[in-house]
């Protein structure tokens, strides 16, 4: 049997091998995680922070010791405070645990907490933005997407003009 996410198929040995992995963490690491799949293989520290803000900063900190130790996510090089899932199949698992009305909600909140985070310089997140608002277009309607969809394409236009 396999398990179907997308349109790529893995082997249920993987998922298993994955899922006995994922396992040993602790449930407060396995939500943190379940979260920062749906915002990318990468994840910025700041906005981890804005979306757990029932999270003291130290708890925060030592979630993320627990899952860097396990090698469920490694630091990005060259970028202070920003993580990578370790695999693109980690980073699937844990989005394939969520029913379709969650990921839209949570991509929702994702979407309004890059906002704030980035509220200076929404012209360069535009993109993420674009994505996390085309995902909870169910909820947030057309707006936001189109807003930073046009943002988006005039940025890359700017860049490669």
């Amino acid at each position: 049997m396999t398990l179907r996410t997308g349109t790529f198929r893995f082997p249920e040995g993987v998922r298993e091998v994955i899922g006995r992995r994922l396992d040993r963490l602790s449930e407060e690491c396995n939500r943190l995680l379940i979260t920062a799949s749906l915002v990318g293989r990468e994840c910025d520290f700041r906005l981890l922070g804005v979306l757990s803000r029932d999270t003291e900063e130290d708890r925060l900190f030592e979630l993320l010791d627990e899952v860097l130790e396990a090698r469920v996510i490694d630091d990005v090089t060259g970028r202070q405070e920003t993580y990578q899932f370790s695999h693109s199949l980690i980073q699937r698992a844990y989005a394939d645990k969520l029913s379709t009305s969650r990921k839209v909600r949570l991509h929702a909140r994702i979407g309004a907490a890059s906002e704030e985070l980035y509220a200076g310089d929404l012209a360069a997140h535009a993109a993420e933005l674009a994505h996390h608002y085309a995902k909870a277009e169910p909820v947030t309607g057309q707006e936001k997407l189109v807003h930073y969809s046009l943002m988006a394409g005039e940025q890359a236009l700017a860049k490669y003009a």
